[in-house]
């Protein structure tokens, strides 16, 4: 099933989101996306664009919306990784993973609510470790109802999601953080007890990763890095640059002036960011 003649939808999934998602591939950009589709009156675009400028690594990236005031899809980067429900259902949630996942979800649902916004329907499914290191909060689904009572939901849900990791014995000020009455304030109590090596990383993923830097520690960058680099001019058309990201598989390149000098880096996601804004490339 294709979408907008763009999006090529491959399978329904069940995972986090509160609405009908699909995975599927960005055929223009050669890149996994997950399509959301809202219900009716669920959500407005406005509300949905407000979200995609709130800068927060924590927060799923949202590259495409349907242009309408009641829109019928958003497209999102799609990643993979482990949620905080598979680290309980597989017995593998420790009270430090825990606190690692809920601080980290604290902060980017923080930055929401003081952006005017709130979920309303957070979940454990919905916080995951992905495979790139970062822990996101993968869906999107924002609230409609009454704010102050949706922010209420989502400080709960994270305080309801740390405290069942928590054993009886977890020291007193972790249990306190259950009652926290923001994310803001959430994530400040669990900030002494996170520990600094992200322990997190360990646990999910091969220890390969951890020793790499070891075995480099002799190398200099001159050795590993790319000597074939292809630029584009201040000058290049947008739609030549947009080809050339997607026939290249590039994320982004240096831009350089008439000398040769870099004056600066353009990307995949400058394009969409202008086309999400409304700018003709």
């Amino acid at each position: 099933m294709r979408l907008d003649d763009r999006y090529r939808l491959e399978s329904q999934v069940t995972g986090p989101s509160q609405w009908p998602a699909w995975s599927g591939r960005d055929e223009r950009l050669d890149r996994r996306v997950t399509a959301l589709f809202p219900p009716a009156g669920s959500v407005t675009s406005q509300a949905v664009q407000q979200y995609s400028r709130l800068a927060d690594d924590q927060l799923v990236r949202i590259i495409d919306i349907d242009v309408a005031e009641d829109p019928r899809y958003l497209i999102t980067e799609s990643y993979a990784g482990t949620s905080l429900a598979d680290l309980s259902s597989s017995g593998r949630l420790t009270m430090e993973l825990a606190i690692e996942l809920v601080a980290e979800a604290a902060g980017a649902v923080a930055t929401v609510h003081a952006n005017g916004l709130a979920y309303g329907a957070l979940a454990a499914g919905t916080i995951s470790w992905t495979d790139s290191g970062l822990v996101k909060l993968l869906d999107v689904a924002l609230a409609d109802d009454d704010l102050t009572a949706a922010r209420h939901r989502d400080t709960a849900a994270l305080c309801r999601m740390l405290g069942s990791a928590l054993p009886a014995g977890a020291p007193a000020a972790v249990l306190a953080a259950t009652n926290a009455g923001t994310p803001a304030d959430l994530a400040a109590a669990l900030e002494p007890f996170r520990p600094a090596d992200a322990p997190l990383r360990r646990h999910l993923v091969s220890p390969e990763p951890v020793h790499a830097p070891h075995r480099l520690a002799s190398r200099r960058v001159r050795e590993v890095m790319a000597t074939e680099i292809l630029t584009v001019s201040e000058d290049t058309p947008v739609l030549e640059l947009a080809e050339i990201l997607a026939r290249c598989h590039l994320p982004a390149v240096p831009v350089v002036d008439a000398a040769g000098r870099v004056t600066g880096m353009v990307s995949a996601a400058d394009l969409e960011r202008w086309r999400f804004a409304g700018v003709s490339v």
